[in-house]
């Protein structure tokens, strides 16, 4: 996948990476409540469509997998 800039909350924490043309998302691990250690990966019909907003599901996909390591959001830069 060809990953653009790094996807950053509005407080500036690191969350995950984001193709080019917007359209695919890869969060690293981490811990769910309730559902151990997982990582994201998402894409979505185009780039109108909110990742999160519950109306947008039927143009939305999102594979959970499950791991043994979370990612170490602490080694990353800020607003990278």
């Amino acid at each position: 996948m060809p990953f653009g800039t790094s996807r950053t909350t509005e407080s500036g924490r690191f969350i995950g990476w984001e193709s080019k043309d917007g359209l695919r998302r890869f969060r690293p691990p981490a811990e769910k409540s309730g559902f151990g250690i997982e990582a994201n990966f998402e894409q979505r019909a185009n780039s109108d469509v909110s990742w999160g907003k519950k109306n947008t599901e039927a143009l939305r996909s999102n594979m959970h997998v499950e791991t043994s390591q979370k990612f170490d959001y602490f080694s990353m830069p800020k607003n990278n």
